[in-house]
């Protein structure tokens, strides 16, 4: 089965020795509302150490989204304590703690962000003549968008493959296209072994760019 979206199920990381906590995934509007928060770190008057406190205040923003609950957190007293915005704000005081949020909750979701990012480019570029102009050029140049915005995962260069030979899965109307056919693109990459999260994910944003360029060679044929 192919699915067209991330679980959104929370799942359980571990933390820290004898410490769990429970995570919802890290949503399109958690990482909006995080970046607001980091905006108002970066905006304020107070700019010693901003570098460090905006990211501070991505995790915590993000911490404070996606902790549905938690095993091995206490108070002063040792005793069990809820979720609550408090809580996580105390818990994110905690060095330790504060790290393995980064490290095991937080970095993956920004890496698969960047990547993303770097295949959308990498469309802008192959759709928007790129691939015509790199054949003309014959020479593997040090600043090709090719090699700058190149994927750095496995699953980026998968999902690259399939999108570079997705042209033919086009909707049309009116002799115009109008809308990738995403159902064929995914049985392409079913087909390929190259299903992925990312690929499903990435898809809508390539969509207007891949739809862009094939419209104006359209025009411009006619």
């Amino acid at each position: 089965m192919i699915k067209l979206s991330q679980s959104v199920e929370p799942f359980w990381l571990d933390v820290l020795p004898g410490v769990r906590i429970r995570f919802r995934p890290i949503t399109v509007a958690s990482m909006l509302v995080a970046r607001e928060a980091v905006g108002k770190v970066f905006r304020g008057e107070d700019q010693d150490d901003v570098g460090a406190r905006a990211n501070i205040a991505l995790v915590r923003e993000l911490a404070r989204r996606g902790i549905v609950e938690w095993e091995g957190i206490g108070d002063a007293d040792g005793q069990p304590i809820p979720v609550t915005r408090e809580a996580v704000d105390l818990l994110m005081e905690n060095w330790p703690a504060y790290d393995a949020i980064d490290n095991l909750y937080v970095a993956p979701a920004l890496a698969r962000d960047a990547e993303k990012k770097r295949i959308v480019e990498l469309v802008r570029w192959h759709f928007g003549g790129g691939a015509g102009y790199c054949d003309a050029c014959g020479v593997e140049c040090e600043a090709c968008p090719y090699r700058e915005h190149a994927p750095a995962t496995d699953d980026g260069l998968t999902a690259w493959a399939v999108i570079r030979r997705c042209g033919g899965q086009v909707r049309a109307g009116m002799g115009a296209p109008y809308a990738l056919d995403f159902g064929a693109v995914l049985a392409l990459a079913d087909a390929m072994g190259a299903s992925s999260a990312l690929l499903a994910d990435v898809l809508p944003h390539v969509e207007p760019v891949i739809v862009k360029a094939y419209q104006e060679q359209s025009e411009n044929a006619d």
